[in-house]
């Protein structure tokens, strides 16, 4: 997907989660088991019930069947981003600072791909991680995925 097509498709996800009284924490299109799925995730004040993500859907899956932006044939999966949640943006780390994440790397950053450490920091091109004595630095371009284990105490 072309970074433009992206950010139409956010925007347009966005608008719908808002338009249902939701807001839109994230959205991932991947393969699984030979087909395409467009994972959103949708999150609210105090918890995101069954029948707000089945309203999300509906409207999501309405608003994408007009505009096509997704080529092709896909699954649309609406949820909560639950408690173990996927970090997609700066400001989705920043809440999370003194919790323990879990962090895959594209690259091996001091002979490492995996980190399960604290979130000591959120800064523009990078996070900083204390992991037992040590803080690793890793660059935003680095970072391949990220959950919460943890939220701080």
């Amino acid at each position: 997907m072309t970074e433009t097509r992206d950010t139409t498709l956010k925007q347009v996800l966005i608008q719908s989660a808002e338009a249902v009284g939701v807001s839109l924490w994230g959205h991932e299109f991947v393969q699984e088991d030979g087909r395409n799925v467009l994972r959103v995730y949708v999150d609210k004040p105090g918890n995101v019930s069954l029948d707000d993500c089945a309203k999300a859907s509906r409207q999501m899956s309405r608003v994408l069947d007009v505009e096509e932006i997704v080529a092709g044939r896909y699954n649309l999966e609406v949820s909560s981003p639950g408690l173990k949640r996927k970090l997609f943006e700066p400001a989705h780390y920043k809440q999370y600072i003194g919790g323990v994440i879990s962090v895959k790397s594209r690259r091996p950053i001091e002979n490492q791909k995996r980190f399960k450490a604290i979130l000591d920091a959120v800064l523009e091109d990078h996070i900083l991680l204390k992991d037992g004595d040590r803080m690793v630095s890793l660059p935003w371009v680095d970072i391949e995925s990220a959950h919460v284990l943890e939220p701080r105490k």
